[in-house]
């Protein structure tokens, strides 16, 4: 019976130090600061810090996962090759899963969903729509789809 008893002690001893170790391992994510706010930006009350939509969700997930997380700043041009690195685990940034991005890593459900919009001067009225455009100079972001 005692001999049991040790070897039920011990297993329950080997569990606890496999949660324990688990607790410790860090959630390392990666994304890109410089996007702003809501998402993950500097705190502007204490830059040694980030805050953010984002974050929050990052946070919560390590929690669930009884892990601790640990933010990777990186830059939007290189958050895939970083993550193919194993620079941290995964990128939390509002990445758009393109073709060619799926084919090199896997994407998670959407969290987010961003849709593009055409934004003109109240005052012009040459452009009402993406056609009109054509022949125009068109601002857009890095990396995003544009056809005009």
């Amino acid at each position: 019976m005692a001999e049991t008893r040790s070897i039920l002690i011990a297993a329950f001893l080997c569990l606890v130090s496999a949660w324990s170790t688990s607790a410790q391992q860090p959630l390392r994510w990666g994304a890109d600061p410089s996007g702003g706010a809501p998402y993950v930006y500097t705190d502007p009350a204490n830059p040694d810090r980030y805050i953010g939509y984002e974050k929050e969700m990052v946070d919560a997930l390590a929690a669930a996962m009884n892990r601790r997380p640990e933010f990777v700043p990186s830059d939007w041009q290189t958050l895939v090759s970083a993550l193919q690195r194993n620079s941290f685990d995964v990128i939390v940034n509002g990445l758009e899963p393109t073709g060619d991005r799926a084919q090199q890593i896997l994407f998670s459900k959407p969290y987010y969903i961003f849709q593009l919009q055409l934004t003109v001067r109240a005052d012009d009225n040459r452009i009402s729509s993406l056609a009109d455009c054509k022949n125009h100079v068109v601002a857009t972001l890095g990396n995003l789809p544009s056809s005009c």
